[in-house]
């Protein structure tokens, strides 16, 4: 779960963010003069709000996991589990700690063996109503981006300010600290 801060403010609520926050950051999202940024600030807002995602599990998605089927938006995340630190012995294949010196299955040492990093791919896949005001602004934005040429690879596409215009990348994603401004 999300540690929020100021837990006093926010004791009593079932959502980070309540309707009228919400309403007021869209409010203000619609006021962006470039029709791009414009429509991604918005789309951002309402699929955050839809998924409860997090902002890097939402800007990794590749265009291609967004479909339109029934009176559905399905959108397939790929969630990346937390990364475990671990030594593999060399002599039984036995996962052990990062710290161990000697393998807790046959007590070969291990100190010297190089600690590695695994990691777990998840699919989680959820779906909006079409008749959802905010599933409206995500399919505005996604045809904003079919409608580019080259079609980006991914939903939220990386992109350079050249002369006072934005450049998008197409085959690159947001990086962490270009979706977090």
């Amino acid at each position: 779960m999300t540690r929020v801060r100021n837990n006093a403010f926010r004791e009593n609520r079932e959502t980070v963010i309540d309707d009228s926050e919400l309403g007021k950051a869209l409010e203000k999202a619609n006021t962006i003069n470039t029709e791009y940024f414009r429509l991604r600030a918005i789309a951002v807002l309402s699929l955050l709000r839809l998924s409860g995602k997090r902002r890097t599990e939402i800007a990794w998605i590749p265009l291609e996991n967004f479909k339109v089927e029934n009176d559905l938006l399905t959108v397939t995340f790929t969630l990346e589990k937390k990364k475990r630190k671990h030594k593999k012995c060399p002599a039984c294949n036995t996962k052990n700690s990062s710290t161990s010196l000697f393998c807790k299955k046959c007590g070969f040492q291990i100190s010297d063996v190089p600690v590695t990093f695994t990691s777990k791919q998840a699919k989680s896949v959820k779906a909006f109503p079409l008749s959802d005001p905010l599933t409206q602004n995500i399919l505005k934005y996604m045809d904003y981006l079919t409608s580019l040429n080259p079609i980006p690879k991914f939903w939220l596409p990386s992109g350079k300010s050249v002369f006072g215009h934005y450049l998008i990348i197409p085959d690159r994603h947001l990086s962490d600290r270009e979706s977090s401004t």
